[in-house]
C-alpha cells in the first residue's frame, strides 16, 4: 500500500460525513481546536478502521498521536508499515 498524505486524511473526513467544512481545517492544527468535537472524531477513527483496518485504541487518542491530520498521516503510516 502506498503512503498516506494528508490529502488522504481529508479525504476520510469527507468520507466521515461531518457537519463541517473539511477544506477549512489546518491539517497542522489540533482538531478540537477547530470546528470538531469529539463525536465527530469517534466519525472519522470509524471511517479509518473501516478504510484501513486500523482500529484508533483509546490510548493512542490520550497520547495525542491522533490529533492533527498531519499525525494521522503518520500514525497511519507507523500502523501499515509495522503490519508489513
Amino acid at each position: 500500500m502506498s503512503k498516506v498524505t494528508v490529502q488522504d486524511v481529508f479525504k476520510l473526513f469527507e468520507a466521515a460525513d461531518l457537519d463541517i467544512d473539511v477544506t477549512e481545517l489546518d491539517p497542522a492544527a489540533p482538531l478540537l481546536e477547530q470546528e470538531l468535537d469529539s463525536l465527530d472524531m469517534m466519525n472519522v477513527y470509524f471511517q479509518i478502521e473501516e478504510t484501513y483496518g486500523i482500529s484508533v485504541g483509546e490510548d493512542s487518542i490520550a497520547s495525542g498521536d491522533w490529533d492533527t491530520m498531519q499525525k494521522i498521516a503518520d500514525s497511519l503510516n507507523a500502523s501499515l508499515s509495522s503490519q508489513g
